[in-house]
């Protein structure tokens, strides 16, 4: 699959189309990181939830086993691997939400970068647009017109 090339036989014309490209990638990457952002709160979400349920079956367990006389020492060993596990747990889901944290920085960052992209595109397809009909088009007009009217005579 070929993909279609931009005119630059003019350049107010690869002005005006580079513009325009500028114009909806500035609208569109942004609006990516947004999507990819939020699926991976719903997953930090989801594995905060997760941890918490993990951190209460927890407790029940030990509450459970401070009512037993006698612990055996294997049921000791298997709770405080347990306790160990959800330590280790908690620091990933405590990485999770930094790596977030980075990604809101970086998606502002995008953003501002959205909106300059987003100014700097619509200057350049306006500027590119109007001098492709000023100095190319309306010219060319003004020549068929006269063609046209020099062979009606």
């Amino acid at each position: 699959m070929e993909l279609p090339m931009l005119p630059t036989d003019n350049l107010y014309k690869f002005l005006a189309l580079s513009g325009l490209v500028m114009l909806v990638l500035s609208f569109t990457f942004p609006r990516n990181m947004v999507d990819e952002l939020e699926l991976k709160a719903v997953e930090s979400e989801t594995n905060i939830n997760l941890l918490a349920f993990e951190v209460s079956v927890l407790k029940d367990d030990v509450d459970a086993a401070e009512k037993k006389p006698k612990l055996a020492e294997d049921g000791i060993q298997k709770l405080s691997e347990r306790q160990r596990q959800l330590e280790v747990k908690t620091l990933q889901v405590g990485g999770e939400r930094a790596k977030l944290n980075v990604l809101v920085k970086q998606l502002r960052f995008a953003m501002s970068l959205s909106i300059i992209g987003s100014v700097l595109g619509f200057v350049l397809a306006d500027i590119g647009f109007w001098l492709w009909y000023m100095r190319v088009q309306k010219p060319a007009d003004l020549l068929a017109r006269k063609q046209v009217e020099a062979t009606d005579a």
